[in-house]
């Protein structure tokens, strides 16, 4: 059965940018235009979007380098990290998700 709540505060919030960030220019070697016209298209876009820059969690082959959860775990991290100060820290939530959290991260023990 589904949990009413009436009152829910946010204290934190958190992301994760993996790798470096990659330009317009090296885009390709992330993900290849699939012809001329979408090559086209795509300068279109990203002249009219205002994006500059992007993060990739692939390496330019095509490998997998974060996972979705390794990539929710480390925006996870950063929100508790952030959020350190307020209230929530001392409340029994915290403890759980921050190790739940780094049980996730590459590397970390398990």
């Amino acid at each position: 059965m589904p949990v009413a709540f009436d009152r829910v505060y946010l204290h934190s919030a958190g992301y994760f940018m993996p790798g470096e960030p990659v330009d317009n220019d090296a885009m390709d070697q992330y993900i290849a235009p699939l012809n001329r016209i979408s090559g086209r298209i795509k300068n279109r876009i990203l002249a009219e979007n205002g994006i500059r820059q992007r993060y990739y969690a692939i390496d330019p082959e095509g490998r997998t380098r974060w996972s979705n959860a390794q990539l929710a775990a480390q925006a996870i991290q950063a929100c508790l990290a952030r959020g350190a100060t307020s209230t929530c820290h001392r409340s029994r939530c915290w403890p759980a998700a921050r190790r739940a959290a780094i049980r996730s991260c590459p590397g970390s023990p398990t």
